[in-house]
């Protein structure tokens, strides 16, 4: 079953390279791809036009933030539903050694749950989920054939996403319900069998209007100047010159 998985995966990802104007799913050109669903109606995708290298390098900074506005196929029928959401990113580079990263959010606020099935399957799930996006719309000039495309799919349509389909079934969940925030994960499986979770220090959001993510990092404490220093010294030898005349004094 692995070894299917990885001829799979290496399939997809010679397929992804001429498909994708804007999405990528390999190294940290791989871009964060928003979700919007309700199982009921459809579910709704937004290329957020930010690469996983971008975020890896901007949040764990203080200070570091994105807000990125929903598009022009976003459903009115959503309006007044209950909907859930999501964010995620995946690396999927390594398929011959087995070597995957995974950005999503936390369901409900939670941490994500280690007893994932394998990044292989995960990788191969996702990518064949945009990879059935970019070729539904392949001369749309503004959804995924732009950079910051977006896709409105449907109940019933093949790109409907829906969680226990994708990464649901893999017990990876991504969804949260709208007005409700998330820490990002970074899931990674550095030589296919230590498995390693990090959390970003900050919250996602999305309030039916725009996907925000906000860093919560400190900070460093700033660095006196040269001038400061020098202050300093001379109020402590003051100081010193002080006490000693005192007790020169008694």
């Amino acid at each position: 079953m692995k070894l299917k998985h990885i001829a799979a995966a290496a399939m997809l990802s010679v397929a992804l390279v001429p498909a994708f104007a804007k999405i990528s799913f390999t190294d940290d050109t791989a871009d964060l791809v928003a979700l919007v669903l309700n199982d009921d109606i459809g579910s709704y995708s937004l290329d957020l036009g930010i690469t996983l290298g971008e975020f890896k390098a901007g949040a764990v900074t203080a200070g570091y933030s994105f807000s990125v506005a929903i598009g022009d196929a976003y459903p009115t029928s959503f309006a007044g539903q209950s909907l859930t959401w999501g964010i995620f990113a995946v690396d999927a580079d390594g398929f011959s050694g087995g070597e995957f990263s995974m950005l999503i959010g936390g369901s409900n606020g939670s941490t994500p749950p280690n007893n994932y099935t394998n990044y292989e399957q995960a990788a191969a799930t996702m990518g064949g989920f945009a990879l059935a996006l970019s070729s539904k719309d392949s001369g749309a000039t503004g959804h995924f054939q732009a950079a910051s495309g977006n896709e409105f799919s449907p109940k019933g349509e093949s790109t409907q996403y829906t969680e226990n389909v994708f990464i649901g079934s893999l017990n990876l969940p991504v969804t949260n319900p709208v007005a409700t925030s998330t820490a990002l994960y970074l899931l990674s499986s550095p030589d296919n069998v230590i498995q390693e979770t990090f959390k970003y220090n900050g919250l996602a959001s999305f309030n039916g209007q725009t996907f925000n993510y906000n860093s919560l990092v400190q900070p460093p404490p700033p660095i006196p100047e040269p001038g400061t220093y020098a202050l300093m010294v001379a109020g402590l030898a003051a100081m010193g010159l002080f006490v000693r005349r005192r007790k020169q004094d008694r």
